[in-house]
């Protein structure tokens, strides 16, 4: 396993240089789109991004190779993931140390407790007697 160099301090002016790639589903009226994306962890910049309707092991490379294409950096920039099977298979691995990148697959980033939210149509807090109580509404199903 990777030493986690980055140690879950992802500030903006972290000495290190790293992307880091992640996965998320989208829900739409035709189906589901899986999209994955890779950041630079300094500039919060999307760098690239690709999406499928299957979540194939290819779709991190792609989303990677757009990043790479559109933003070419020198080697030893790290780059920080989870330990999804897409990011585990050689193929990517590969990929990575061939534009001299160096991977380090931790156990995902986690979400700061205060932008947590409560579950999709859950209150966040109990209803009052009188049915007043927050509640949330699920995510949009966007179009596509």
């Amino acid at each position: 396993m990777a030493e986690n160099r980055l140690d879950r301090q992802f500030a903006v002016k972290h000495p290190l240089p790293a992307w880091v790639g992640d996965i998320t589903y989208l829900p739409t009226r035709e189906g589901g789109l899986y999209l994955a994306v890779v950041l630079d962890m300094r500039t919060r910049q999307v760098l690239g991004y690709s999406l499928s309707e299957r979540m194939p092991d290819d779709l991190v490379q792609q989303a990677f190779l757009n990043a790479y294409s559109a933003a070419p950096v020198g080697t030893g920039v790290l780059f920080h993931s989870d330990r999804g099977s897409q990011y585990a298979s050689g193929d990517f691995g590969k990929t990575l140390a061939a534009h001299g990148f160096e991977h380090e697959p931790q156990g995902g980033l986690a979400v700061p407790e205060r932008l947590q939210g409560p579950p999709c149509g859950r209150s966040p807090r109990p209803s009052s007697p009188r049915g007043h109580g927050a509640s949330l509404a699920c995510p949009p199903r966007y179009a596509t």
